[in-house]
């Protein structure tokens, strides 16, 4: 009896230790969820502060600090370095952000709904690139700006049908191309020195746009990244504060005369802001199914 009894004993030990255990496994394991969606969010919230702060300081570089005669900033002008320093942080944050963010808050989603107000920004600019890229090609017949001009506007049909239920596959291939080709004009375009500071960011901001779309096309192709397309989202975003509005302020300004750099600037903007809403719209939470059921039950 003596025997039996300790053996009961000993059983009764160790299942309370293996719940124990558990317990701990999974309080850990949750602690370590919510670290991670903490830092996640800090991250996000990061990057999209020194996105802001990149593009100010930019404006006020453009403005106060860049020379209309040589087409480069003052020598010793510390703001635009600021600027690009705040820019490579939002970078580094839009990484972070995608490393640290749990795959379940991410896995089952999709960037593209049906608000067609979410893609509007991107077909306009888009359609505004076009618009810049007809005329460019009237005044010097290069077969390269018409080539342009056809992959803009089907870019612009692209995003519009993303966000309806007929979206066209083939035709998420358009944005990237239209990006390169974009990236290739401004590349060639003689009237600005090669290495033009606002030359140069409008660049940088076309290539991680053009990475973005590919992103976003595999959502279509049934081969989404999550992790990819959220960072290339915020990348994007980022990179873009060096030209969105210092290069529109500068043509407005009358400082910058070059349109390819515009129009460039132009597509960016109207793309960043379709990036932000669909990237609002992706890191939404998914309303579980006793919320659904409390807003049906609310509306009857």
């Amino acid at each position: 009896m003596i025997i039996i009894f300790e053996k009961c004993a000993i059983g009764h030990i160790l299942f309370k230790f293996m719940l124990y255990n558990n317990y701990n496994c999974e309080n850990r394991e949750r602690s370590g969820f919510m670290n991670r969606k903490s830092a996640a969010r800090f991250c996000g919230f990061f990057a999209v502060c020194a996105t802001v702060v990149a593009t100010v300081l930019e404006v006020l570089s453009v403005l106060f600090f860049y020379d209309k005669t040589t087409n480069y900033f003052l020598p010793n002008a510390i703001l635009p370095s600021l600027a690009a320093v705040w820019a490579f942080l939002g970078f580094a944050a839009a990484v972070i952000f995608a490393v640290a963010v749990p795959r379940e808050e991410i896995a089952s989603k999709s960037p593209f709904g049906t608000r067609f107000a979410f893609a509007l920004p991107a077909a306009i600019g888009f359609g505004v690139g076009a618009i810049f890229a007809v005329v460019d090609f009237a005044q010097s017949r290069e077969i390269w700006f018409l080539i342009a001009t056809l992959f803009l506007l089907l870019s612009a049909a692209h995003v519009l049908l993303s966000e309806t239920e007929r979206a066209i596959p083939l035709l998420g291939f358009a944005p990237p191309i239209a990006c390169a080709f974009m990236v290739g004009i401004l590349y060639f375009d003689a009237s600005l020195e090669m290495n033009a500071p606002l030359k140069v960011a409008a660049q940088t901001a076309l290539l991680p746009l053009m990475l973005y779309f590919t992103a976003e096309l595999r959502y279509l192709l049934n081969r989404e990244i999550p992790r990819l397309y959220s960072a290339l989202a915020l990348i994007s975003v980022a990179l873009a504060s060096l030209c969105v509005l210092a290069v529109p302020v500068a043509f407005v300004a009358g400082i910058l005369k070059n349109t390819a750099c515009l129009a460039a600037s132009l597509v960016v903007l109207g793309s960043n802001i379709t990036i932000l809403l669909r990237l609002k719209r992706f890191l939404a939470p998914i309303p579980s199914p006793d919320e659904n059921d409390t807003k049906e039950t609310n509306a009857q």
